[in-house]
């Protein structure tokens, strides 16, 4: 057996790794696999036997982190890196540069993380993309809102939706280019399109799409500001599906995805033009993964551990429910009192449920769309049902907050 040695850099935990038969993968029986992790997750990974497990700050301190790579590199020469949090994808490419190792490499990360360049390769492949420029061309962005009226300003290289907001007037994007300073060099400025938003999960081997499903996004994506809930559909409109993953295949082939797991996010305007808008070389977040899993008996982050270091992967979609959809519920700031009991949600067309706060416990208002409270994923015969048995979902979880000026208040997910 080719004992494979494997650096993991961990931002989400044990449960990322394990596939539907409950298998930790890279399999540490079959390969020396080396895990730095958050203390958060320490816990978690010390109950898979054979791991290598190390603990750093992996969500901020980046420099800190790669210097443990490093370091344990050094003592063991690893062969393979796995980097499924899109805060690690440009640092384990450059890792994988500078000691020879396969993989992706950083020409290939940089447009899975720079949207300007992302948007620049999709579209030289003819995939219509809204407009959009870099924020420090302060005339240019002026020119981009006086075209469309409305525009979306966001990092270039952000993630669930953090930071991003929606401008409509000239005063205020000059608010914002004041605010942004020297920073604009890192944001975008693009074209605001009244559209339906939609997701692609895929995995791909050998630069071919082998598995792919799509949902719609329900609701508008900064709904989790407001104390709302975010939720997706697996699209059934066989025309529109087509289109979607039509999209999604062209896509990966522009960006020269070869071997790997995606989600993409792509717009459907009321005059039925497809436009393509980002995508990210992970799992989907918020639950869509663990609702992928429940649906297909695929897990992503799975196949994508095993991809990253080229690992075979053994794909064998057999579909539980005709449709299904996730959701994610979000918190008010204060002190929770009282949260709904997993108890509550034991339906058998609930295919995956977690509550992630306790009783005791400080919630700040979230300021992306993966900082959710609790995650839920349902099946059913049709989108329509599916929609039904999300609103359920979120008309039973009910959290009490605690608040200093107005006492304790009872929220409930919709």
């Amino acid at each position: 057996m080719n004992r494979r040695r494997i650096l993991i850099l961990d931002r989400d935990g044990a449960p990322r790794y394990t596939d539907t038969d409950g298998t930790f993968q890279p399999s540490p029986q079959r390969h020396h696999v080396s895990i730095i992790t958050k203390q958060a997750h320490e816990a978690g990974f010390s109950t898979v036997s054979g791991l290598d497990l190390h603990v750093a700050d992996t969500d901020h301190d980046l420099d800190a982190l790669m210097a443990i790579a490093e370091d344990l590199h050094h003592r063991q020469s690893f062969d393979g890196i796995v980097a499924l949090s899109e805060r690690h994808i440009l640092p384990a490419a450059a890792f994988r540069a500078r000691h020879g190792i396969s993989g992706r490499q950083p020409d290939d990360a940089l447009a899975l993380r720079d949207k300007l360049t992302m948007a620049q390769r999709v579209r030289s492949a003819g995939i219509p993309v809204p407009e959009q420029i870099c924020l420090a061309d302060t005339t240019g962005v002026r020119a981009l809102l006086a075209r469309h009226g409305r525009i979306v300003v966001k990092p270039r290289d952000g993630m669930g939706s953090a930071g991003v907001r929606v401008v409509d007037s000239r005063s205020g994007l000059d608010v914002l280019l004041d605010l942004a300073g020297s920073d604009a060099q890192d944001q975008l400025a693009a074209q605001y399109l009244e559209n339906r938003e939609f997701h692609v999960e895929a995995v791909t081997i050998g630069g071919r799409v082998a598995f792919s499903e799509c949902f719609e996004y329900i609701g508008h994506p900064l709904r989790f500001r407001d104390l709302a809930t975010r939720r997706g559909v697996t699209v059934r409109d066989a025309p529109l599906q087509t289109r979607i993953l039509d999209l999604n295949a062209a896509a990966l082939g522009a960006l020269g995805f070869q071997n790997g797991v995606s989600h993409l996010e792509c717009f459907l305007t009321p005059g039925g033009e497809l436009y393509f808008g980002e995508v990210a070389g992970r799992p989907g977040g918020s639950g869509i993964s663990d609702c992928v899993a429940g649906l297909w008996g695929v897990d992503t982050g799975a196949c994508g551990a095993l991809l990253e270091v080229g690992l075979p992967v053994d794909l064998q979609p057999v579909a539980r429910f005709p449709a299904g959809g996730w959701i994610a519920i979000y918190p008010r700031a204060g002190t929770l009192q009282t949260v709904s009991s997993l108890a509550a949600f034991r339906n058998d067309w609930i295919t995956y449920a977690e509550i992630l706060c306790r009783p005791g416990q400080t919630l700040i208002a979230p300021i992306m769309s993966g900082a959710s409270i609790a995650r839920f994923s349902v099946g059913g015969d049709t989108p329509t049902q599916v929609r039904d048995r999300l609103e359920e979902v979120s008309r039973r979880f009910t959290f009490h907050v605690g608040e200093a000026a107005d006492g304790v208040r009872e929220a409930r997910a919709s």
